[in-house]
């Protein structure tokens, strides 16, 4: 039941622009897989308290069988088949998660990069202009939320493209980590101008 309950939870947490049909079909599957758990749990059940005072031999050998291997796949298939079709949501709830934690990223960049022009008269070129330390290894000290967005994009080869001007501009660009669920998911952009756009640099670039 927890199982059946935590495919609930991931197929129906996909945004207003999910197929109707396959949420149909994923309630009804949930709906007979409840029913068909609570009937063999009933049966079992009453097997059990039905034949427990009467000593029969025949009716405790029924009471002790348990569910049949016909019973145990059929539960299989209906769970493989609601797997099938959570998997997909919770996929791109994921990738939703993590683009708007880079989408935070990069507005907080653009924040930073103001307050560097109040003082240089120029924006920054890189992220230790910007404030971020490094290690005693080289790298960034990023902090554990920003780290964490490094297993979806390439965090610390973020590009700073910066004009002197006049007047001064930035665009910064993040792309996601090649191989990971990030990948399909489109480069971020933002520059001085608070133009944002995602899928940059391509025909099918839209704002975010």
């Amino acid at each position: 039941m927890i199982i059946i309950g935590i495919f609930h939870y991931a197929i129906f947490s996909q945004n207003a622009n999910s197929d109707s049909f396959g949420y149909t079909v994923a309630l009804r599957l949930i709906l007979l897989t409840n029913r068909f758990v609570l009937r063999m749990k009933t049966n079992w059940l009453n097997q059990g308290t039905l034949c427990r005072p009467c000593g029969d031999p025949a009716a405790s050998m029924r009471r002790n069988q348990g569910f049949t291997l016909i019973e145990l796949m059929i539960v299989v298939a209906i769970v493989s088949i609601l797997a099938t079709l959570a998997y997909p949501s919770y996929m791109d709830h994921v990738r939703k998660g993590s683009r708007a934690k880079a989408q935070a990223f990069l507005l907080d960049l653009a924040q930073r990069q103001q307050s560097y022009l109040l003082v240089h008269r120029e924006y920054a070129g890189d992220l230790g202009e910007l404030g971020f330390a490094q290690n005693a290894d080289g790298n960034l000290a990023l902090g554990a939320d920003v780290a964490s967005l490094s297993d979806a994009y390439n965090v610390a080869q973020i590009t700073i493209n910066n004009l002197a001007g006049p007047p001064p501009s930035f665009n910064l660009t993040l792309t996601p980590r090649a191989g990971s669920p990030q990948e399909a998911d489109g480069t971020l952009c933002l520059d001085n101008a608070g133009e944002r756009w995602r899928f940059c640099g391509t025909a099918a670039a839209i704002p975010w």
